[in-house]
């Protein structure tokens, strides 16, 4: 991608980023700049609107022709992470209705959308989650750098209503690097609202081991989780 500090480009950063929609235009009409030209972060015109939450200026972008929305900066972040970071509901939205998009698109640490959506556990960051989540093609089950998946890290980190959002939604069945399955990393935190959830939607997953031979069982009888032995583990049997 075509890296620039000249003038003409810093000007038309600051056009995206302060939504200056009519400026943005006359630049890309009458200067020849590619609406894809990027700083030597590789930040785009489109990061900055995303992130910068200017609707205008992702508008004028989008619908720009040629313009690339997978665009990547330094740190392999796309439009849509910056906006899912920043909690832009609008742009999140927007961004998931152009074509071309890849939803499931991972940055250098192997994280999607959808990965830095669970990450910012606001509350404001709900409505975000859920337009990822109802976006066609997603894919919960992707794994970073060190195979984690959203819901695994939501679990870990105990964000309940994320990631019981997550699995209410879709088919939640990938495992990490021991092979721990959603199913482990519930037994060992005793969580029963996400193993009733599991349950209610027919994940097969509770006799899995993990790399140490172990199944969800074993873990919630070993740490004294019986509530949830003898309420999701006995009809599963």
């Amino acid at each position: 991608m075509k890296r620039s500090s000249g003038k003409k480009v810093v000007a038309f950063h600051q056009t995206a980023s302060q939504g200056k929609t009519q400026e943005m235009k006359e630049l890309l009409q009458t200067s020849g700049i590619d609406v894809n030209i990027c700083n030597g972060d590789g930040v785009t015109a489109l990061h900055l609107a995303a992130s910068c939450r200017k609707f205008g200026a992702m508008r004028v972008l989008l619908y720009h022709q040629g313009i690339r929305p997978n665009a990547c900066d330094k740190r392999g972040k796309t439009a849509l992470h910056l906006a899912v970071s920043a909690g832009y509901l609008a742009g999140v939205t927007r961004l998931c209705r152009q074509p071309g998009i890849d939803i499931n698109i991972q940055d250098g640490d192997g994280r999607t959308p959808l990965h830095d959506a669970v990450e910012s556990r606001r509350r404001d960051h709900i409505e975000v989650l859920k337009a990822l989540l109802e976006t066609p093609g997603i894919n919960v089950n992707v794994n970073d750098k060190y195979q984690r998946t959203a819901c695994s890290w939501a679990v870990e980190f105990r964000y309940q209503e994320i990631a019981l959002i997550i699995i209410s939604s879709s088919n939640v069945s990938s495992e990490d690097i021991q092979n721990s399955t959603m199913w482990h990393r519930a037994s060992q935190w005793g969580n029963m609202a996400i193993m009733q959830a599991l349950v209610n939607h027919n994940d097969t997953s509770f006799n899995a081991q993990d790399a140490h031979g172990r199944t969800p069982l074993y873990y919630a009888s070993a740490l004294g989780f019986h509530e949830i032995v003898k309420i999701n583990f006995t009809d599963q049997a």
